[in-house]
């Protein structure tokens, strides 16, 4: 980070918690939902979470330090350096105090009705946001799904189908476990040509503090490469010897019963993944869910007769064990260039009826592609969390529309609140 960057830093970590509790985002806030009532279009957010953890996870604060905030491989613009999201996830306890926010301050909706709203061209009501998960971590169950009764609010998680009830950690989890645990790893991947030579050289003339910076660069390096399949990788590297010499005899850092033993040992609650009782519990109480793909590709990459078949398997397990149509999709990773009209297309023959994406912005009804809904990944403070809602609800339509007739919100769209006022 250039010096230029941690000034920046540093006057936004005063300057956003004073402009929090002065009023000024409630006001801006307050001044969007006046423009939504003038017969204009309402706009919407789309909020995406990934983990949210009961505990600052191990790394924490070297990830906070780097102003790690996007999932690897997203290129976001808009990011919050002030806290972390991604893979370390959002407190429970800020995830609750942003749920209260929700519940008091917006109009918490389900995603299938704000499908609806744009499917029929209908206002949607003012101040409406929309909560998602991405992957399926059972924090969700254990951490989220919790705050999300209590405060009354509908959400929507998409699963990682390949995951689900397995046991084992998500390949990028793993990756980086695999990083931490293994000194060697750099001349691993560099004898199988699995990494550029400037990742390498970076690598080793940062040492072991380089950690985290490597697993990123993989991941990262992984998601850009065709030729690479995560779990060959993973599989390859866990049988892989450490080199002559380099282990004195002993077991591979990277060996697979080291990682179970440390999965055994209480590591993998911090990276599990839900199972299907879990998910057939929350769908028994409001929290709708979706495909995520079966094994989290980058779908550009693939044939379309690949990314029809992780489309269609993901689908039709969840809708096995729900014993429900699953309607949602979202892309993985979800950049631009990380799906195409050739996905979309297909997302639509296998039947989904909207699909969400890891772009940033809101949801305008007289311009947007239900194959295509934006999200925003919400930071951990709650002062950045308001300032972040209030910024993109007041960024003006680009499309002026006509006015539309609204549907009548169910009451678990509505919540506890009834109609906004």
């Amino acid at each position: 980070m250039t010096s230029f960057h941690r000034l920046k830093h540093r006057i936004k970590k005063f300057v956003v918690p004073v402009l929090f509790h002065g009023g000024y985002y409630s006001w801006r806030l307050r001044k969007a939902a006046r423009t939504d009532g003038e017969g204009n279009s309402s706009r919407c957010l789309i909020l995406m979470y990934h983990r949210i953890i009961g505990s600052n996870p191990p790394g924490f604060p070297l990830a906070k330090r780097w102003g790690i905030t996007a999932w690897p491989g997203s290129g976001s613009g808009f990011q919050v350096r002030e806290s972390v999201n991604s893979q370390y996830g959002i407190s429970r306890q800020n995830f609750e105090r942003q749920m209260q926010f929700l519940r008091e301050e917006m109009n918490p909706i389900s995603l299938s009705f704000l499908v609806r709203c744009l499917q029929n061209r209908a206002l949607i009501p003012p101040r409406s946001v929309v909560v998602t998960f991405d992957d399926g971590y059972a924090d969700n169950y254990f951490n989220a799904y919790p705050v999300l009764k209590k405060y009354g609010i509908s959400a929507t998680i998409f699963l990682v189908t390949g995951y689900i009830s397995t046991g084992r950690r998500f390949w990028w989890d793993q990756l980086r476990a695999m990083v931490q645990q293994n000194s060697d790893l750099p001349m691993i991947l560099e004898k199988y040509c699995l990494l550029p030579p400037h990742v390498v050289a970076k690598w080793l003339s940062c040492g072991p503090q380089g950690c985290q910076e490597l697993a990123e660069s993989l991941i990262s390096h992984i998601w850009r490469n065709r030729n690479m399949c995560p779990d060959q990788l993973i599989n390859l590297l866990s049988a892989s010897p450490c080199g002559e010499g380099s282990c004195d005899g002993a077991a591979h850092p990277c060996d697979a019963g080291r990682l179970d033993g440390d999965l055994a040992s209480g590591d993998y609650g911090e990276y599990a993944s839900l199972t299907w009782e879990q998910v057939q519990e929350m769908s028994r109480h409001d929290i709708e869910f979706g495909s995520h793909t079966v094994s989290h590709p980058n779908m550009v990459h693939l044939s379309s007769s690949k990314v029809e078949e992780e489309l269609r398997q993901s689908k039709k397990v969840i809708e096995k064990h729900l014993s429900r149509p699953v309607e949602g999709f979202a892309y993985p990773i979800g950049q631009g260039e990380h799906y195409d009209t050739r996905i979309k297309a297909l997302v639509q023959k296998v039947g989904f009826q909207y699909a969400c994406t890891a772009q940033l912005g809101c949801i305008y009804p007289e311009s947007w592609d239900v194959l295509s809904l934006n999200r925003i990944p919400p930071p951990n403070s709650l002062p950045c969390f308001v300032r972040d809602i209030s910024h993109y609800l007041s960024i003006p339509d680009p499309v002026a529309g006509s006015i539309r007739r609204t549907i009548p919100p169910t009451p678990l769209d509505m919540g506890k609140r009834g109609n906004f006022q």
